[in-house]
């Protein structure tokens, strides 16, 4: 759903103050937009009735999308907070980069009168900019434009749908219609300008050593962006699954005084008993002093309707993923009057939760091979359920499987999908030749974690606040070498120790994590005739996209249920879902058709 819309113009263009005339009068009679800021050459409106600010910091000529607050507290910027700011947008947004952080999109005036825009590192306002005419744009969807606001060149790009396909969850910063161009976190870029843009802040940048980090930083960093954004809201809803990463969040909301803010704090949970997490959420919420809410949620089967809900977005909502939790999430917003939601995704990335050999490969490089005889090897292979001689043996390859790609993606594979030539990577994937390999795997982590802000119905009526996804808990942890973050061979070993106050010790201690899988598997085989004509008989598998014979063989009751291949299943049909609306609204791209 789109949350808001940005287009600025020349005012000596009369092609430029025509089309706004003609876009600001159709937002005006559209019911789903609110005006925020009306000026001469700029307009921007944001969603009606959800809380997304807009304002100009006075002193800057800098227009804000968001929450953006002062480096080093939980305050908002005000007007004079950045003397001398800088005119360049480039310059502009390193300063913004290096003295706020926030939840916020940028608008930095460029010196020939455009507008520039910088997407602060956390990424959680989405950004894609476009060109018609003489007008700008930019937007986080395209779902509600005024008529004639796509841009001339719309078509879809086969070559991304492929690459969307192969690796859904690495993608993000790829547009399957042509002539929008995503902003990516961190990136500063010309509203409207297929350009290659200009990066300001990249996990690569924090991931040396920078000196021994204190343990009170490091927590301090985590209660400060918690802190921040919950101080920006009225009333919160806050994830409570009953694993770690939201069992610290909610502690960081007690612990910052923001627990009265609360409405709900939501838990789901299975009818299998081992995916049941209720025991774990209670005595989260009892230390935390949150009203904890626990709804059942079964897997229901899937309709087309799910997935066509969001088909109009700008790229395939792999947050609807879904449906069920998320329609009853954002229903129970609605009658408790929250504004926000808050919870622990990016955790398992920036404390590291994966489980891979590589942490002791990571150790190794650091330390030598005399580090083999380090108690943290046998402590990791424990922890893996692998001998020692296995651990080592994998520690130090280089060819190990990603987070972006899940393992058994390729399997449904078709013949395009093998031969195309990959795309360029994710921007934050750049630049990591001289990286361990764990840490690696730790920033491609981040990268998916950037799928919490995709499309859903709770980002239509919420916003979507991800605190350990933050700038400053980015930058605070980073550096940590992951055989520390995993210290003692557990996964998170650091955070557990370092919120142990925080936690219910049942938490802090558990070394299990909830079975969803059985349940998930079951509502896909619930799904089977649903998922048959639609992947069997769609236009992923014509374009060779999809393997249809690969897919059959897996489409049957006892596969879904046992071979645990659902999910990938599920991502498919959403992305077909996706490329049977825009099929019927825009061309093929000549360069990246569906033949080609």
């Amino acid at each position: 759903m789109q949350t808001h819309l940005t287009f600025a113009w020349p005012i000596s263009s009369e092609d430029g103050e025509r089309r706004a005339g003609h876009w600001s009068q159709a937002c005006w009679r559209d019911s789903h937009w609110s005006p925020a800021l009306r000026e001469p050459g700029l307009e921007i409106w944001t969603l009606r009735g959800l809380r997304l600010p807009v304002r100009r910091i006075s002193g800057t000529g800098l227009v804000v999308i968001g929450d953006i607050l002062e480096r080093g507290s939980s305050r908002p910027l005000v007007g004079g907070g950045l003397p001398g700011f800088p005119d360049d947008p480039v310059r502009a947004a390193r300063r913004l980069a290096r003295d706020t952080w926030g939840a916020y999109l940028a608008l930095l005036p460029n010196a020939n009168g455009g507008w520039s825009v910088f997407r602060d590192p956390s990424g959680a306002l989405e950004g894609l900019t476009w060109r018609r005419g003489d007008l700008t744009a930019l937007s986080d969807g395209v779902n509600a434009l005024p008529p004639d606001a796509l841009p001339a060149e719309l078509a879809l790009d086969w070559n991304v749908i492929t690459e969307l396909t192969r690796r859904p969850m690495a993608s993000s910063h790829l547009s399957p219609l042509s002539g929008f161009h995503p902003v990516s976190p961190g990136d500063v870029q010309a509203l409207g300008d297929a350009t290659d843009p200009v990066p300001i802040w990249r996990p690569a940048s924090w991931l040396e050593e920078r000196g021994p980090a204190q343990h009170e930083d490091l927590r301090a960093a985590v209660l400060s962006s918690v802190d921040g954004l919950a101080a920006c809201e009225p009333r919160l809803l806050v994830e409570v699954s009953g694993g770690l990463d939201s069992a610290i969040v909610a502690g960081a909301l007690k612990a910052v005084g923001h627990g009265g803010r609360v409405a709900a704090a939501l838990n789901y949970y299975p009818p299998q008993q081992e995916g049941d997490e209720r025991h774990y959420a209670d005595a989260v919420c009892r230390r935390a002093g949150l009203p904890l809410v626990a709804t059942p949620s079964f897997a229901e089967a899937i309709t087309a309707d799910d997935f066509d809900r969001f088909a109009r977005a700008a790229a395939p909502a792999f947050a609807a993923i879904d449906p069920q939790r998320d329609r009853d999430t954002a229903e129970k917003a609605a009658r408790l009057g929250a504004t926000a939601l808050m919870g622990g995704q990016g955790g398992d990335a920036i404390f590291f939760q994966m489980p891979t050999p590589a942490v002791v490969g990571d150790l190794l490089g650091a330390r030598g091979w005399r580090a083999m005889l380090d108690p943290f090897v046998v402590e990791t292979a424990r922890w893996l359920r692998m001998s020692v001689w296995d651990v080592l043996a994998r520690a130090r390859r280089d060819s190990g499987g990603s987070v972006g790609e899940p393992p058994g993606v390729r399997q449904f594979w078709g013949r395009r999908a093998r031969e195309a030539p990959a795309l360029p990577r994710h921007p934050w994937l750049e630049d990591l030749g001289g990286v361990p390999r764990a840490k690696r795997l730790q920033v491609e982590a981040l990268v998916v974690g950037q799928l919490a802000w995709n499309r859903s119905a709770a980002g239509a009526r919420l916003r979507l606040h991800r605190p350990l996804l933050a700038q400053p808990v980015l930058e605070a942890w980073l550096p940590i070498p992951t055989f520390r973050l995993v210290e003692g061979g557990r996964d998170r070993a650091l955070a557990r120790r370092i919120f142990a106050d925080d936690l219910p010790t049942v938490v802090a201690r558990r070394r299990s994590k909830g079975a969803l899988t059985s349940a998930y598997a079951r509502g896909t085989a619930d799904s089977l005739e649903f998922l048959r004509s639609h992947l069997l008989d769609g236009v992923l598998a014509d374009a060779r996209v999809l393997d249809r014979s690969a897919m059959e063989a897996a489409l049957q009751p006892d596969q879904l249920i046992w071979r645990n291949a659902g999910a990938r299943l599920i991502r498919a049909a959403i992305i077909e879902s996706w490329v049977r609306y825009w099929q019927t609204r825009a061309p093929d791209c000549r360069i990246g058709a569906r033949t080609g």
